[in-house]
């Protein structure tokens, strides 16, 4: 789990003034904003799903922006899902391995599920890609 405070607090300090440092702290700022408005304990899996959302709209973002040709703000998007990308592979580490395709298949088979609310309901506990889970079982 990302300790937000100490590295806000870490990037303040020894970061020179920069883009790098201004978008380091903004995406540090919106997880930390996040953090003291959840009402349950903190982990590493909240932490991870806050970043790839972020991550979605940083993308979208940073395409909309050369679309139109604005490449300061392009450019500010940018570092920012590169900042996003770096904190997502530190939790990774962190994080329980998801289950592979062939992992799910063998677990659809072998449980036989009758239709795929039982099946999202089987899975909804586990590490998985939820939606690679849909497309197993509706392409069985």
């Amino acid at each position: 789990m990302l300790d937000t405070a100490k590295l806000i607090a870490s990037a303040i300090k020894f970061m020179p003034k920069s883009l790098e440092k201004d978008t380091t702290l903004t995406v540090l700022r919106e997880i930390k904003t996040k953090e003291s408005l959840l009402r349950e304990p903190l982990t590493a899996e909240i932490q991870y799903n806050w970043l790839k959302k972020m991550e979605k709209e940083r993308e979208s973002s940073f395409k909309t922006y050369v679309d139109a040709n604005r490449t300061d703000l392009a450019n500010k998007e940018y570092f920012e899902l590169a900042r996003i990308k770096d904190l997502m592979k530190h939790l990774e580490k962190e994080l329980p391995k998801s289950l592979t395709k062939e992992e799910i298949i063998a677990i659809i088979n072998k449980e036989k599920f009758a239709s795929i609310k039982e099946c999202m309901a089987y899975f909804s506990k586990m590490q998985c890609d939820k939606k690679l889970v849909s497309e197993v079982f509706r392409s069985m």
